[in-house]
């Protein structure tokens, strides 16, 4: 079946967006529209309308319906990195995991449980710099991404695979949005270093040693997975959870002295 010229749908865009513009504004139309041609030169119009012109209106205006109430999500997770938000997503894509790893044979066991917890969380690595398409709804898209890391993760068994940076990895990172706020004040100075011990102090004992060898002694992902007798994808893990956690230990710090 012969796809659309890209030109001819280019065309039916610009002439559906002329009318929403009218309805939600040039502002909203303008990111729309962004996300419509990144969609066209990934070819996923194209594989929804098919040979059918009559369905790009159709297409557009699941983006447009999508994008008003998933913006918000998205904005929450990628950007914000709420802590609330990436709580609920986390539990979800842990059963998730949990769920397909059984489908494909594994027991009901201890060890499954914590393989699982370990697909969700680089599944979450993943979904921070993944790019939403707004073609479709949230859960669907996240599962596809848990899916995608338990079918990987079967695959490589128990081969170790390196742990990726993330911007959400980086302790400098947690520091540097603290230390961005002007409620950020201990005896009217900034204190991140003390106030970071006083949270790393409060992880639990292997999310701690983790941060301690990788930040604090420069150890390589494999000299860590060697101390702690792990492989290096149960330290990604390891390592990911224990930032999330020092951001919630964190904010509570800063609460505390800013009362």
């Amino acid at each position: 079946m012969m796809s659309l010229p890209p030109d001819e749908i280019k065309s039916e865009i610009e002439k559906a967006l002329e009318v929403l513009s009218e309805q939600k504004g040039t502002e909203s139309v303008a990111k729309i529209r962004l996300i419509l041609y990144a969609n066209l030169d990934r070819g996923r119009i194209q594989n929804f309308v098919e040979d059918d012109i009559t369905r790009v209106i159709e297409y557009i205006w699941r983006v447009a319906e999508n994008h008003q109430h998933l913006n918000g999500v998205l904005h929450q997770l990628q950007i914000e990195k709420a802590n609330e938000a990436w709580e609920l997503v986390l539990k979800q894509m842990e059963k998730w995991a949990y769920r397909f790893l059984l489908k494909k044979g594994y027991q009901e066991v201890a060890t499954t449980w914590e393989n699982a917890k370990e697909c969700a969380s680089e599944a979450a690595s993943k979904l921070l710099r993944a790019y939403f398409p707004y073609d479709t709804e949230f859960e669907p898209w996240a599962h596809v991404i848990v899916q995608h890391v338990c079918m990987k993760f079967i695959r490589e068994g128990s081969k170790d695979v390196p742990i990726v940076e993330e911007s959400y990895d980086a302790l400098e990172d947690v520091l540097e949005s603290l230390n961005d706020s002007t409620l950020w004040v201990t005896e009217g100075k900034n204190d991140l270093f003390g106030e970071l011990m006083e949270a790393v102090d409060q992880l639990t004992s292997l999310r701690r040693t983790v941060i301690v060898m990788k930040y604090f002694k420069d150890s390589s992902p494999a000299e860590i997975a060697e101390k702690l007798g792990k492989s290096i994808r149960a330290v990604h893990s390891l390592q990911f959870n224990a930032i999330h956690d020092l951001r919630k230990i964190l904010t509570k710090i800063r609460d505390k002295y800013n009362e």
